[in-house]
């Protein structure tokens, strides 16, 4: 129901503000045009939530290095990301549901890349007609890079179906991507006592309203109607981050690089808007993305066998066997780890895995003495 509008404060949730607490008329349930800008310039004030430098260094940030690609960049245009969201501005903005800072979803990181790869590396438009899988494509090496055709009318490349996943198809069977596109999100100044805006109020100046909007002839006599709206101001740093299959992760944060710099992200790319700079070099995963999925896996084994069998059990019976058969996995898949660090990473791992778990001290041992054995 429309209540009356209150000024946010600098503590305020900007989400919120912007899409929950529009100065709407009791009257009529609309934005009144001389009170829009006052309501814009209060939210463009609100400053980063006090506790988000802290949540995002120490959790959202350190959690992404360990298993992705990371690059920090920087906005050299306005940005604008979700603006057909909800919005008493008419232009919506996507907005980070718990901290209300801007943002971009993984979906629109993920979108604009597939659509750079196709324009960029694709074949010729005129072949779209012609799955990129069938043998008889006259570009074969452009085809990987095709995007599933309107309407799923043909599969896509293979290079798209590994790096995005792809619908089910009669010649290609469904199948997920072997990338994850995480959020990209704001990066809080380095100065913690720093709380600076991260919003700024800009104008879509529309002059031909008769032409876009009621199908009338486009002249230079009409009044131009301006729009505020809220957007993200220049120098704004974000931190794109890029997981799964290592070789493909790397593939993928390279051409973004590209794609944000050359296309940019969000809307209204054609007028400028949502150019992003690298602030840095692409980093890539600090923990050895290998060694960490063998060390879950034998994780995994462990708390199963755990699940089955009681914790204190002294009998060895059930005990020995589980043990000799699990070093002779672990010792198979530690061959397959060519680096010497890795390796080293893994061990420790699968030593720490079972200082952690609810063993007699009799069954550690016997299982201490196997691992060091390897």
């Amino acid at each position: 129901m429309p209540r009356e509008f209150e000024t946010p404060c600098s503590d305020s949730h900007a989400g919120l503000c912007y899409e929950s607490s529009a100065p709407v008329s009791l009257a009529d349930g609309k934005v009144q045009d001389n009170r829009k800008c006052e309501w814009l310039d209060a939210i463009a004030a609100i400053r980063i939530p006090e506790g988000y430098a802290a949540w995002f260094k120490q959790r959202w940030r350190k959690a992404l290095e360990q298993e992705c690609f990371v690059l920090e960049c920087v906005a050299s245009s306005r940005l604008l990301v979700g603006s057909g969201n909800a919005s008493g501005a008419e232009v919506g903005l996507c907005l980070h549901h718990t901290w209300g800072v801007p943002m971009a979803p993984g979906s629109a990181v993920k979108g604009v890349l597939s659509h750079y790869l196709d324009a960029a590396y694709g074949p010729d438009p005129e072949h779209d007609s012609i799955s990129p899988t069938s043998t008889e494509h006259p570009d074969p090496e452009r085809a990987r890079f095709r995007r599933p055709g309107k309407r799923q009318a043909t599969p896509p490349g293979d290079w798209q179906r590994i790096l995005f996943g792809s619908a089910d198809y009669a010649d290609a069977p469904a199948s997920s991507g072997h990338v994850t596109f995480h959020d990209m999100l704001l990066v809080p100044p380095d100065d913690r006592n720093a709380r600076v805006a991260m919003l700024a109020r800009d104008v879509l100046t529309p002059h031909h309203g008769d032409y876009y909007g009621k199908g009338g002839t486009a002249n230079d006599y009409q009044d131009p109607t301006p729009v505020p709206f809220l957007s993200v101001p220049i120098g704004t740093r974000f931190l794109l981050a890029v997981g799964g299959h290592r070789a493909w992760a790397e593939f993928a944060m390279h051409r973004l690089a590209d794609t944000i710099s050359e296309w940019g992200l969000g809307a209204k790319t054609a007028a400028g808007y949502g150019r992003l700079e690298p602030g840095g070099v692409i980093a890539g995963p600090r923990k050895p993305a290998l060694a960490s999925a063998i060390a879950r896996n034998l994780k995994t084994e462990l708390e199963d066998w755990l699940a089955a069998n009681r914790p204190d059990q002294e009998s060895l019976e059930a005990w020995e066997p589980f043990v000799v058969a699990f070093c002779e996995r672990f010792q198979d898949q530690l061959r397959g780890v060519a680096d010497s660090q890795e390796r080293k990473s893994l061990i420790q791992m699968i030593r720490s895995a079972v200082a952690g778990t609810s063993l007699s001290n009799r069954q550690k041992t016997i299982l201490r003495k196997r691992l060091d054995a390897i």
